[in-house]
């Protein structure tokens, strides 16, 4: 600091003598120029001096900034250059998965089309919303006889491939489940012919959009040979009535009107004896009562054969009365309900297989439940006939009962199963230890 201020004044100095100094040097005093002479160097120094010294002190700021911001500079661009080289790597790598990606979609793509073109299945894509076709392939167009150029833009409905009822069918099933799983379709060919098939659908995307793939194998041989064996075990079954008519009737008109003879020999017998021994006496009362004993049992065999009633007072009379016959002759509660059961629109196979469900199912209530109440309801609400036989018994193991129907020597549950499904309908059991069991039969309704 003292060097500076040095610096400062001997510059305000010279600053201030050389003028005058100058003068006198002109005049040529020697003294005076050797003091100009020596005094200017001086003064100029000094001033050359400090702005010397005041330049290397910037200078050197300068080169400390500049070197530093070089630093900074260096280190920013060697950093940036790592992050643009990942960056790159990253992106080339992206690139290769993205081919790579590509490819597997083409093939793909290519297998599904060579599938969907070529393979043995009727298989569609159509639109979600309107439901027309966007692409068949080429079994749909040999199997269903409609070419790809008319099925193209057109609904299934519209082609006349489906049923307006089963397309909405097919629609709840696809918002409820998402997909259609094996569902049985009847459909028709372009010439009218029938065609059953087993449906699946689901829904795909297809450039963007949203479509329904639909899948149907072709089952027509197959439900012919089941429809087959369902009318020959009908016919069967119908068989199996007539017989159990012709036993009923033997068993009515000949059978118990012959005990019934027997019983009035047997009073006019014992009547006529005025001194009956004493190790006989009571026999008259007790052969008569053995007799009634055995005509009612015939009588109530023969009904059970042949319900009479049924054909005369219909089925909801006729299981009214058999529900009343049961309570009496058992200690078991029996509440029977019916609504939108008109036995005038019932075919007769309908009324007596649904007769014989309740009556069976009351019996394995009796034999196997050991419960004090049971609850028959039976609905009609069309297309379907809803029965419901419940009870508060002891209740089974379902799934154990069911692998055990097979082998199962009695008729019971298998022989209602068997009824069911040669009416082409359901049968679901639900049943828990002590809780009871509820049999739910739902069967289509046919028009008599």
């Amino acid at each position: 600091m003292r060097s500076f201020s040095y610096k400062i004044k001997f510059t305000i100095l010279g600053a201030l003598l050389v003028p005058c100094f100058g003068r006198v040097a002109l005049n040529g005093t020697g003294f005076e120029y050797d003091f100009y002479r020596y005094l200017i160097p001086l003064c100029v120094g000094g001033a050359a001096g400090y702005l010397t010294g005041s330049m290397k002190d910037k200078w050197l700021s300068l080169n400390k900034n500049l070197k530093k911001a070089r630093d900074e500079l260096e280190f920013y661009v060697e950093k940036r250059t790592c992050e643009l080289t990942k960056s790159n790597e990253q992106l080339q790598q992206e690139t290769i998965e993205h081919k790579q990606a590509k490819e597997v979609l083409k093939k793909s793509e290519e297998k599904f089309a060579k599938a969907f073109h070529h393979g043995p299945l009727l298989m569609t894509i159509s639109s979600i919303g309107d439901g027309t076709y966007q692409e068949v392939n080429a079994n749909f167009v040999r199997v269903t006889g409609y070419s790809k150029e008319e099925s193209i833009g057109t609904s299934s409905v519209d082609l006349g491939f489906i049923s307006k009822n089963d397309q909405n069918r097919l629609k709840l099933e696809l918002v409820q489940n998402g997909r259609v799983d094996g569902m049985e379709l009847k459909m028709y060919k372009k010439g009218g012919d029938t065609l059953y098939c087993q449906y699946s659908g689901e829904i795909i995307t297809v450039a963007g959009k949203q479509r329904l793939l639909s899948i149907a194998s072709d089952i027509t041989g197959r439900k012919h040979a089941e429809n087959l064996v369902r009318d020959l075990s009908q016919m069967l079954m119908q068989a199996q009535e007539r017989e159990r008519q012709m036993i009923s009737c033997e068993l009515h008109d000949s059978i118990a009107q012959n005990l019934s003879t027997l019983k009035l020999y047997c009073n006019r017998l014992f009547n006529k004896q005025s001194s009956p021994e004493s190790d006989i006496n009571g026999s008259p009362a007790d052969v008569s009562n053995l007799i009634d004993l055995t005509i009612t049992s015939v009588r109530d065999l023969a009904y059970d054969l042949r319900p009479p009633s049924l054909e005369h007072l219909g089925l909801v009379h006729s299981l009214e009365v058999f529900c009343e016959e049961f309570i009496e002759k058992n200690d078991i509660m029996v509440e029977f309900q019916a609504a939108g059961i008109h036995g005038s629109v019932l075919d007769w196979d309908t009324q007596i297989n649904l007769y014989r469900l309740v009556t069976e199912g009351l019996n394995n209530v009796l034999k196997h439940a050991a419960a004090s109440k049971a609850n028959i309801k039976l609905v009609g609400a069309y297309p379907n006939i809803i029965l419901r036989i419940e009870d508060n018994g002891r209740g089974f193991d379902v799934k154990e009962r069911e692998r055990s129907i097979g082998n199962e020597k009695k008729m019971g549950l298998r022989s209602m199963k068997e009824r069911v499904n040669l009416l082409q309908g359901k049968m679901s059991i639900v049943s828990q230890l002590n809780k009871g069991t509820k049999i739910v039969i739902n069967l289509p309704l046919k028009d008599k």
